[in-house]
């Protein structure tokens, strides 16, 4: 039997332009993998609702015991309605580096420098950034989007021994470059699961829990045993909250 702690679900806590929203979704999800620069983020309103346009800013946090959790920050990158329901499909600053055009044309110049220049062009904000210290006699690129200018710098660097450079944007949509051992993993407490207590199912690979604000690159405990997340699924609604994590032994 589950007990009482397994049972308690969360409020989802939706702001919009800094305003919270005046009707209470019906589902949110999220889901988020390593090595993928994008997360994906959904709010499911009822279909009576108007709660969103493309372009609002939005906060997505979780309430439990009082306390409120931060999950996503970012945009409505669209709203429309599908039968029972108005759907939010929600979009960190990825989708700037998407739709922002680059063209490097540099020499003997340092990456840092180069992922500063692509960051500031696409209007990125917060940054939690590890460059390696490398000058690169040549880096050019026609006009392509700005994350595949990202791409090409990380291909750069692995030219010159430089592995496991990763990006991605967090809960706060903060953007991190570099690799698991310093910015280029989320960040956050060790949290610790065990069965019979907070493991509501598990299987190979995987396990069960209600929901905790713990993305990808994560670093967990499961029985004792100290693992890193690799992906995670997230999905909260009036029935059932649950969140799901994939976790393997980590190397840190």
């Amino acid at each position: 039997m589950q007990n009482s702690d397994m049972m308690k679900r969360p409020l989802i806590e939706v702001s919009l332009g800094g305003t919270p929203a005046e009707k209470y979704p019906s589902q949110f999800t999220l889901a988020t993998r390593m090595g993928f620069h994008a997360t994906e983020a959904r709010l499911l309103y009822p279909s009576d609702s108007a709660t969103g346009i493309p372009g609002d800013e939005i906060t997505v946090s979780l309430v439990s015991d009082g306390e409120s959790d931060l999950y996503f920050s970012g945009v409505v990158y669209s709203a429309a309605t599908y039968g029972k329901f108005r759907e939010l499909l929600l979009a960190d600053s990825y989708k700037k580096l998407c739709e922002t055009t680059f063209a490097a044309a540099y020499r003997k110049e340092n990456a840092s420098s180069i992922l500063d220049d692509i960051l500031s062009t696409a209007g990125i904000g917060g940054r939690s950034v590890t460059c390696p210290d490398v000058k690169l006699a040549r880096f050019s690129t026609r006009t392509i989007p700005a994350r595949l200018c990202i791409d090409l710098l990380v291909d750069a660097l692995k030219e010159h021994g430089k592995e496991g450079l990763v990006w991605f944007f967090d809960e706060k949509d903060t953007f991190h470059f570099g690799a698991l051992a310093d910015t280029g993993k989320n960040e956050g407490e060790t949290e610790q699961f065990e069965t019979g207590k907070n493991i509501t199912r598990a299987g190979s690979g995987w396990i069960e829990t209600l929901p905790r604000p713990i993305r990808h690159s994560r670093e967990i405990t499961v029985n004792g045993k100290t693992l890193l997340t690799i992906r995670t699924d997230l999905k909260v609604s009036r029935s059932k909250s649950r969140l799901v994590l994939y976790p393997l032994e980590t190397a840190l």
